[in-house]
């Protein structure tokens, strides 16, 4: 999954399901990092004219093409 594959949308209550941990603003875009309750990151590219907080409580969701994910058990 590449970080352009992910919407990220501010939440609250039950809709947030992570939190924002870092904001890099690059321009035209910018690297979003955030994190769910169990400390799994993620790297997500928004549009440069978003902007996030360190703190904010976010809803990220898939927007790429088709994709297969397996279980590494």
């Amino acid at each position: 999954m590449r970080p352009e594959d992910v919407d990220l949308r501010a939440a609250e209550g039950e809709g947030a399901t992570h939190t924002v941990e870092n904001f890099e603003f690059q321009g035209a875009d910018a690297v979003v990092t955030v994190a769910n309750p169990n400390g799994v990151r993620l790297r997500v590219r928004v549009s440069g004219t978003q902007s996030f907080s360190p703190g904010d409580r976010v809803a990220p969701s898939y927007i790429g093409s088709p994709a297969v994910a397996f279980d590494r058990g």
